[in-house]
């Protein structure tokens, strides 16, 4: 689909409403459902308008102005977008198991990102406060394991 002009979106909304005239009669007998509905498409487009640049993802435009879902799937079809379904916790405990699994073993800061998918500060400052990783080089952490450093020291 192409961005829409002003000249587009005013033909569209004399097509839905004439369309709308045929099938119940006259205007005051269209459903207010279905005049919702016409009114949010063209709502959409104007969105599209203003928003789009006509690349990257109408969807994102039409969350952002809060677009019903039944007008969203209509313009910009049914895609499945893949669900982000691996939370925060889920990757701290691929870098714990990487450590407990690989102990005494180098890892570079951007293996330990490429694994977890945390961000290289969010790994640097993890690491510093738990002691599953230990700065060994500069970009380079060695895997430990907590509870045998403390048994070691005290």
């Amino acid at each position: 689909m192409k961005k829409p002009t002003e000249a587009d979106i005013e033909r569209r909304h004399k097509e839905l409403w004439d369309l709308a005239r045929v099938v119940h009669g006259e205007t005051n007998l269209v459903p207010a459902d279905e005049v919702q509905d016409i009114g949010e498409e063209i709502r959409a487009l104007h969105c599209l308008n203003i928003g789009w640049d006509g690349s990257g993802s109408m969807r994102s435009v039409f969350a952002y102005y809060n677009v019903q879902p039944n007008i969203v799937e209509k313009l910009a079809g049914h895609i499945e977008e893949p669900l982000n379904t691996e939370r925060r916790k889920d990757k701290y405990a691929k870098l714990i198991a990487l450590s407990r699994e690989n102990i005494y073993e180098e890892f570079s800061i951007k293996e330990l990102t490429d694994i977890s998918g945390l961000s290289a500060s969010t790994i640097a400052t993890w690491a510093k406060t738990t002691g599953f990783f230990r700065s060994h080089e500069r970009g380079k952490w060695e895997a430990r394991n907590p509870n045998d450093d403390r048994r070691a020291e005290g």
